[in-house]
């Protein structure tokens, strides 16, 4: 997303049954150098990178963000900043996030809108 959204418009224009999902708060440890840096506006960068991605999605419908399960709080705070947006939310399992918390900090209102891959049990 740091390309700006013409680096995401060939993937979510074209074929409105296709989309992508845009890394938005990633769970390796040194993701905090940048993704958590403060912004003037008092956010996070990745919560930034959500709110850009909810208003693209506006005409697209076909965008979504991946966010770490084994961080709940960015979780919680990425739902609230793209309540429209589907998460892709690796980490449950092997990696040490907790499916119950990912859940409870990702869905939307309606209860859908998180994908959890438990790839390593």
């Amino acid at each position: 997303p740091y390309m700006g959204y013409d680096s995401i418009k060939p993937f979510v224009t074209s074929d409105p049954s296709k989309g992508c999902f845009v890394l938005c708060k990633t769970s390796n440890p040194s993701s905090n150098d940048f993704e958590t840096l403060e912004l003037k506006s008092g956010e996070m960068l990745y919560e930034t990178v959500a709110r850009k991605c909810e208003s693209w999605n506006s005409t697209s419908n076909n965008i979504g963000l991946v966010v770490g399960a084994t961080d709940v709080e960015a979780l919680a705070r990425t739902r609230k900043a793209a309540p429209s947006l589907w998460i892709l939310a690796p980490g449950v399992g092997f990696q040490g996030g907790n499916l119950e918390e990912a859940a409870n900090a990702g869905l939307m209102e309606n209860g859908s809108g998180l994908l959890v891959p438990v790839s390593r049990g």
